[in-house]
């Protein structure tokens, strides 16, 4: 059974390990959980027991299998990112954005260096944000904000393409329209991907061996 009632789950959460066996991320009863599959029972690891942690939680596993996991802190407001420290047998935890209410329905990926690399909504400046991490520390930037469309970011989905740079897809709220966004050395290019009715919610997007995204999406 899992530890409580169980948070929001973030994008990109589910990951099959080597053995085949499931690996996820679980926010539950305030606190953020590591759960795998050992082929016979799951098991819920703690990662954070902090106060109100865990809810949008995205994890990935790097290329030796460790986890990596963004989620929402609400007892602060924070974007934090977990991940299995080999060095000291141990979960790391660091905060990636403290600004105030930041990193809600987070979505993770790792470049071929095992750095995070996070896409998220700011629910303070009502936009979407993107942090990675540069080797010391996190590197913080808007995506995109329209000051007139609140909500401008919600359930994204970030992957990466063959260069190393971002691609995410999520939803416009006040337009109920599908967007995606593509990071270049000159900035952010913004497309609008569907504008038929109400649809971009729940969006996961993959970049396939030729750079061309896939996004699946609610309509």
């Amino acid at each position: 059974t899992t530890p409580g009632a169980v948070e929001y789950l973030g994008n990109r959460n589910l990951q099959i390990d080597e053995l085949g066996l499931p690996r996820m991320a679980v926010g539950a009863a305030g606190a953020l959980y590591y759960a795998y599959f050992d082929g016979s029972a799951w098991i819920y690891e703690l990662v954070d027991g902090s106060a109100s942690v865990g809810a949008y939680a995205s994890m990935v596993l790097d290329k030796s299998g460790n986890p990596h996991i963004s989620y929402f802190d609400a007892a602060n407001g924070e974007l934090k990112y977990a991940f299995w420290d080999i060095a000291i047998n141990a979960w790391h935890i660091r905060v990636v954005d403290p600004r105030p209410n930041v990193g809600l329905y987070t979505s993770i990926v790792l470049d071929n260096s095992n750095h995070p690399h996070i896409a998220y909504f700011d629910e303070d400046k009502d936009n979407l944000k993107y942090a990675w991490w540069n080797d010391s520390y996190f590197e913080v930037e808007v995506v995109d904000e329209i000051y007139e469309h609140p909500a401008l970011g919600i359930t994204p989905s970030i992957d990466l393409d063959s260069l190393g740079q971002a691609h995410i897809s999520y939803y416009d709220y006040t337009l109920g329209d599908l967007k995606y966004a593509e990071r270049r050395p000159t900035g952010w290019v913004h497309t609008r991907v569907d504008r038929t009715g109400d649809v971009g919610l729940f969006t996961s997007l993959v970049m396939d061996p030729f750079d061309i995204p896939h996004i699946s999406y609610f309509d």
